[in-house]
């Protein structure tokens, strides 16, 4: 039986865990615990007889909203916590479901239904020998029959060889909405150049930022496969074209993207390297063109908190304007939080990063700069099928020379905000109402611009 069918049975068979575990093995026990709530008045049997209601049901995305919220009064309840770790293994919030079963076994170290729900969800996270040992521990003891050939065909799964693992993905996705400055330029009307004795120069409408409507159309495809049981290799394409309307069809602008990888993964650690090779064009002709790559170290510090450090290279070349052309080398280090026990499991980011762009020719200093930024932000579930989501970013560039118009040396400080709302009609479909803000303060006043972005994004994901 090859891999795949194996795990497909250990998750089929998991299905019927809990029905098998709560009539072949534990009637006695379940029978008393409904016959208590069928007498309990309190909010904690409320709760409990509606999430025994939603499981028989399947229904257990129901039962887990139910139990999840009362998790900071009831949890150290064994009863609360076995169902609450059952709802949440059965919805993916995997985090939630071993706190809450390990806290259900502390109350009751013997209870067997208990330790093989909680070998279930160490077998979803990936953890294979605390899954062998808890199946193991409970095919040791006394096991009813129908129980015996749902811990034998996870122990299966998890012995068995690595064979092949390729997973697809990808989406389809459409915008539209107000484009404050389509075109990233100055809002100034008219600019003083120093260099020519403060000359006034009025500026024509192209190079201003222009204001106009949009529609954008994308979409991806991705593809991962596990070589052997540590390393994986990935491979994707994106496609992206947006087209303005009014004064603004001159920035009508697409790309494409090609990006490949490997990671290495070993215990709690996730070694990565990724080539990427990025082209944009601009009024149907070529801009520009990135060829990349990055290196990055991600650990699981445990607590739903991860930690990564990160290098990257990139050589960045414009299409008809060589000059321009730099190659841009950063390190940074990153971090990721997530706040399980929260009601809508909340998640927060933050990353620093410093690094320099140097000019491919010698001559062409004034694109040279040193850089440093950082960004923060986060998301959060109100509700089952309901997002909100924003976050800040700021770069700060100090090029190299003296600029020989302006007589004044670039500084460049551009902050980024970002905020939205997404609504998932489906697991797969979604639509989101966003907003986008930039900022760019230069001390040169060519280079300084706003811009506000106004969309409705309608995104489908299919794996």
């Amino acid at each position: 039986m090859s891999v795949l069918s194996l795990r497909r049975s250990a998750l089929v068979a998991a299905a019927f865990s809990v029905g098998l575990t709560g009539v072949a093995w534990a009637s006695e026990d379940v029978a008393a615990a409904d016959a208590s709530l069928s007498v309990s008045a309190d909010a904690r049997g409320s709760a409990i007889a509606q999430a025994r209601a939603h499981m028989q049901a399947k229904s257990p995305a129901q039962a887990y909203a139910v139990l999840a919220p009362l998790e900071g009064r009831l949890a150290g309840d064994a009863e609360y916590d076995y169902l609450l770790g059952i709802a949440a293994a059965d919805t993916g919030h995997l985090d939630v479901a071993e706190r809450a079963l390990k806290r259900s076994i502390a109350e009751r170290p013997g209870d067997g239904p208990t330790h093989l729900e909680l070998g279930r969800t160490y077998f979803l996270l990936g953890q294979r020998e605390n899954a062998r040992r808890e199946f193991e521990g409970v095919a040791a003891g006394d096991v009813p029959e129908g129980v015996r050939p749902v811990i034998q065909a996870y122990l299966n799964a998890i012995d068995a060889p690595v064979g092949v693992r390729t997973a697809w993905s990808g989406y389809v996705q459409g915008n539209f909405g107000h484009d404050t400055n389509a075109n990233n330029a100055t809002t100034n009307s008219s600019i003083a150049i120093p260099a020519l004795g403060g000359l006034m120069f009025v500026l024509d409408g192209g190079s201003r930022g222009t204001p106009a409507n949009f529609g954008d159309v994308s979409g991806g495809l991705a593809v991962r496969h596990a070589v052997t049981e540590n390393l994986v290799v990935s491979g994707s394409g994106d496609v992206d074209v947006r087209r303005y309307g009014g004064n603004a069809r001159a920035f009508d602008q697409g790309s494409y993207l090609f990006q490949l990888g490997a990671n290495w993964l070993s215990g709690k650690n996730n070694f990565g390297l990724q080539y990427a090779n990025q082209h944009m064009w601009v009024d149907s002709e070529s801009y520009r063109n990135l060829n990349g790559f990055t290196a990055q170290w991600t650990r699981d510090l445990g607590e739903s908190l991860q930690a990564a450090a990160f290098a990257q290279y990139t050589p960045i070349r414009y299409m008809g304007t060589n000059a321009r052309d730099v190659n841009r080398a950063i390190g940074g280090a990153s971090i990721v939080k997530g706040f399980t026990s929260v009601y809508g499991e909340p998640v927060a980011y933050a990353s620093m990063y410093a690094g320099r762009e140097s000019p491919k020719d010698g001559l062409s200093a004034a694109f040279g700069n040193h850089l440093w930024g950082g960004r923060i932000g986060g998301e959060w579930h109100v509700m089952p099928n309901q997002m909100l989501f924003a976050n800040v970013s700021f770069e700060r560039r100090n090029y190299d020379t003296l600029d020989s118009l302006f007589l004044v040396e670039r500084r460049d400080r551009q902050l980024d905000v970002r905020a939205g709302y997404s609504y998932f009609a489906t697991k797969a479909f979604s639509i989101t109402p966003q907003y986008t803000f930039t900022r760019n303060g230069s001390s040169q006043p060519l280079y300084q611009y706003h811009r506000s972005v106004y969309e409705i994004v309608a995104r489908y994901d299919f794996r």
